[in-house]
């Protein structure tokens, strides 16, 4: 997302990974415009993007389990966290977590 005067101000990526499954991922909007509506804008061209073009019938996206801000977030949009888990990659080149981190998949019907 680009906004006048801002630059970019959030991005979101969607890949379909199998015949009815669209992954959203790399999901984050500047700090200085939460609260504001992009994410929610972001995540619905995002829905759209793969309901409509890739003809997705279900969205999922891994989430670190600590996130429960984002993660009470997403299941008020409807996401349901699966159960299935992975590991935080110790070797992402993105420095050394603090603790032990983990991504659990959340998924909604489109």
């Amino acid at each position: 997302a680009y906004m006048e005067g801002e630059g970019v101000i959030g991005c979101v990526k969607v890949e379909r990974v199998s015949a009815d499954e669209a992954e959203i991922g790399m999901f984050s909007v500047d700090p200085s415009n939460q609260s504001r509506g992009v994410g929610k804008l972001l995540l619905n061209q995002a829905e759209n993007y793969a309901k409509k073009s890739l003809k997705a019938k279900t969205a999922s996206m891994m989430v670190l389990d600590v996130r429960e801000d984002l993660i009470a977030w997403y299941v008020k949009r409807g996401y349901v966290g699966t159960g299935e888990k992975m590991e935080f990659p110790k070797d992402a080149n993105v420095g050394k977590p603090k603790r032990e981190l983990q991504f659990e998949k959340y998924e909604r019907a489109l």
